[in-house]
């Protein structure tokens, strides 16, 4: 999942709008052996849009997250 500069949300680069993610999540909590989800935040997003992604993911029922960061970039 990567949270754009401007808050919007991709899914496998695929934008995602509040339903469409939700509609991913649902389907990926569904898996047996659930996947590991890796969250990507843009270095201009807001924190809001980031914590709102998270939010979902933890409620949608998924459990193995994780988070992608650029070491180029200095966190």
């Amino acid at each position: 999942i990567e949270v754009q500069f401007d808050g919007s949300v991709l899914w496998n680069g695929t934008p995602a709008a509040d339903s469409a993610l939700r509609s991913y999540i649902a389907q990926a909590a569904s898996n047996q052996p659930q996947p590991e989800v890796h969250i990507m935040v843009s270095r201009q997003a807001r924190y809001e849009a980031a914590s709102k992604v998270l939010l979902a993911v933890q409620r949608g029922g998924l459990d193995k997250i994780g988070f992608v960061t650029d070491a180029r970039a200095g966190l």
